[in-house]
């Protein structure tokens, strides 16, 4: 008795242009309590832009410091992203430009599964000698199934020599196949590593040519409506990271300046680098959403679009002043829904 409705309407954080175009996105939802967002009668008009660029960590990284060089403090800007893998590569491009950081991922970013079987394959095709983890790492993925003792020989060899003699004395064709393939594809990296490719080409021969992508793609398959990352996103963050590493430089020192970069000391006065799944009722005066693209909101593997769109519109209400949506070439439809 008594009970009456009071509808939330009027929203004090936000300029009025992010205000407008956060409202008109949500009417894209069916699911939603029906009302109208408006800004507060003295919130500051305009606020936010977008970016669509073919290098979106560049365009990230640009933003962030053009928010510092117009009077900024660095604690005064926050970084978003979708899934937890995508801020390590402008993670790295902040810390490279010598910008402070808080938060963002550490070196436990390289024992991810697909993460941590790229840099074996690109151990292999720069050392003299095999390492045991690292055949048992390319065996595994792109996945070469083998008897558990078959496999247990291979990890004993110590170059490509050693793994097609070993594969000559294999009864079973299958098997002999199988490990002659793979001393072809080390051979192969091994070929490109030494003619002063640089870890970006590297990585996309091994993704795209000799399979790890399409390995990962079929673990990505079992997790379908899981709200978290993906092993694919792992190896979309490893290929930006390398095109930041090298510019055409060799592979040889890739592994080593990813994990100190990522160890990189963080600084409570730092640019906030987080997912929107963490900042929910947090605030910052400049926001940059980061990788804004189709695949990434909303996330491929979400099955539920209108959850995603909601997440969309945390991620670009949390600024106070000045929102940047950054993007690939091709942006997320939501993008799009704000105008």
């Amino acid at each position: 008795p008594g009970a009456a409705s009071h509808p939330l309407e009027v929203n004090y954080r936000c300029p009025a242009g992010v205000v407008e175009v956060a409202d008109r996105l949500l009417r894209h939802n069916r699911r939603r309590v029906p009302k109208t967002i408006r800004a507060a009668p003295d919130a500051p008009a305009g606020g936010w832009s977008t970016d669509a660029t073919d290098d979106p960590v560049a365009g990230t990284a640009a933003a962030v410091r053009a928010a510092i060089d117009a009077g900024a403090a660095p604690a005064d800007v926050a970084v978003l992203t979708r899934v937890n893998a995508t801020i390590a590569p402008a993670q790295v491009a902040l810390a490279v430009a010598g910008v402070p950081i808080s938060g963002g991922v550490g070196t436990e970013f390289a024992e991810r599964t697909a993460v941590r079987a790229a840099l074996a394959w690109l151990r292999l095709a720069g050392g003299a000698r095999f390492a045991p983890d690292d055949l048992s790492e390319a065996l595994r993925r792109p996945s070469r199934p083998l008897h558990p003792r078959i496999a247990e020989w291979v990890a004993e060899q110590r170059d490509c020599d050693g793994l097609l003699r070993l594969a000559e004395r294999l009864t079973n064709e299958r098997d002999a196949t199988r490990v002659t393939e793979l001393a072809g594809d080390i051979v192969r990296l091994q070929k490109l590593v030494a003619s002063g490719a640089g870890t970006e080409r590297a990585l996309a021969t091994l993704i795209d040519d000799i399979g790890l992508g399409g390995a990962v793609a079929t673990l990505d398959a079992n997790r379908r409506g899981m709200n978290r990352a993906a092993q694919g996103d792992d190896l979309l963050a490893l290929r930006q990271l390398a095109r930041l590493h090298d510019h055409g430089g060799r592979s040889a020192s890739f592994e080593r300046w990813l994990r100190d970069h990522l160890a990189a000391r963080r600084d409570p006065g730092g640019v906030t680098l987080a997912t929107v799944h963490r900042v929910k009722g947090q605030e910052w005066p400049h926001v940059v959403v980061h990788l804004a693209d189709d695949d990434q909101f909303p996330h491929r593997l979400a099955e539920d679009v209108e959850e995603e769109r909601r997440l969309f519109h945390v991620a670009i209400t949390r600024a106070r002043r000045q929102l940047t949506v950054v993007s690939g070439p091709e942006p997320s439809p939501f993008v799009a829904e704000l105008t």
